[in-house]
């Protein structure tokens, strides 16, 4: 996000004299359908361009139990759980409506009831295949 050359975690040396030879990897747009750490790239993208996260600030000191919070506090409040589970959050008065949100699959699964109070803890994870068993998710919270 600075500006500076990064790499990913896939490699790009698939097809590339080396079997099975499909012509090169996901450098040059060749690579296989085993190849699909661009997807979570696009979840990511598509979970911040939902809120305006250039108007957040890191607000960790709100969460508990290790988690990691973005916060324009009273406005929005994103909150990810590195190891899944449950976090409990200090909020401004109001009503947020809640959301979890899993980068892996990209799909979204509304809380009820809407987040209220100076302070809140998020039900379990939804108990879905591939959610909550330890999984990196996250919760966006937003005012009503």
């Amino acid at each position: 996000m600075a500006g500076a050359y990064q790499t990913a975690g896939e490699s790009a040396r698939r097809g590339t004299n080396i079997r099975p030879d499909t012509g090169g990897g996901w450098l040059n747009g060749r690579g296989d359908d085993t190849q699909t750490l661009f997807l979570g790239y696009g979840h990511i993208v598509d979970f911040f361009a939902s809120f305006e996260w250039w108007k957040t600030n890191p607000r960790d000191d709100l969460v508990d139990n290790g988690n990691y919070c973005l916060a324009q506090p009273g406005n929005v409040y994103a909150i990810y759980l590195p190891h899944g589970g449950r976090v409990s959050i200090r909020l401004e008065p109001g009503a947020y409506q809640a959301q979890w949100f899993n980068a892996t699959s990209g799909q979204r699964v509304p809380i009820i009831p809407d987040a209220t109070g100076l302070a809140w803890t998020s039900p379990d994870p939804p108990d879905y295949s591939g959610w909550g068993d330890g999984q990196d998710l996250a919760i966006l919270l937003c005012k009503r």
